[in-house]
Parts: structure tokens; C-alpha cells; sequence
């Protein structure tokens, strides 16, 4: 009788284990589903520029606007992955620049700086 209680607490204690191992799964997936896109905006002096950075997937047309600070950093986070994306910023007092051809893969973290003009 004493093995028979033991085996049916290793199955239960093993069958509570698969269950908490399969719950993380989707935990750990559900972070690695996009992309971020982030930078810096500086004049070519190199000083910080406060401005508008905006993304879009060229093949979709869908596009996502987000503000750099007065230190020129901004990011774009949960994007999906594809592309190709292209990288528009603009600032008051400078010409707007654009970057093209960004190809997002998961988890990818893309560096887009501008030097405004």
C-alpha cells in the first residue's frame, strides 16, 4: 500500500510541474512577438532636437507617430515584424528626413539616428 500512495504522489507532483511548465510558455512567447525601432535626433552639430519620428510599413501603409524629447531619443516599441518599414523625422526649423528598407525580425532592437539639417 505505502508504494502505491508514493507513486500516486510522484505522478501528481509530476503532473503539476508539466502544467506549470506549459503555462510559461505563452508567458515567454508573448515578449518575443515584435520589434522595436529606436534612436536619436540631433542637429549636425550634434546637439539634441525635439521632434516627431514617425514609422510606417511600407507594405501594409500602416504607420505609427511617436515624439523625441528635448535629449532627441525616441523609441517605437511593438512593432510587427515584416517590412519593409521606412523612418521619417521631422523637426521645426530642420528639412525632414527619411530612411527606408527596414526589415524587422523578433525581438530585433533597430538604431535609426538623423543628423537634421
Amino acid at each position: 500500500m505505502r508504494l502505491a500512495s508514493v507513486r500516486s504522489a510522484m505522478a501528481r507532483t509530476a503532473a503539476a510541474c508539466f502544467l506549470v511548465a506549459a503555462a510559461a510558455v505563452p508567458l515567454f512567447a508573448q515578449g518575443t512577438t515584435t520589434a522595436t525601432i529606436r534612436g536619436r535626433l540631433t542637429d549636425t552639430d550634434g546637439s539634441p532636437v525635439a521632434g516627431t519620428v514617425t514609422v510606417t510599413n511600407t507594405q501594409t501603409g500602416v504607420a505609427r507617430r511617436t515624439v523625441a524629447g528635448e535629449d532627441g531619443r525616441y523609441a517605437l516599441f511593438g512593432l510587427q515584424v515584416g517590412g519593409p518599414y521606412a523612418v521619417r523625422a521631422q523637426a521645426i526649423g530642420y528639412r525632414p528626413q527619411e530612411r527606408t528598407g527596414y526589415q524587422l525580425a523578433l525581438g530585433d532592437v533597430v538604431a535609426v539616428n538623423f543628423a537634421l539639417e
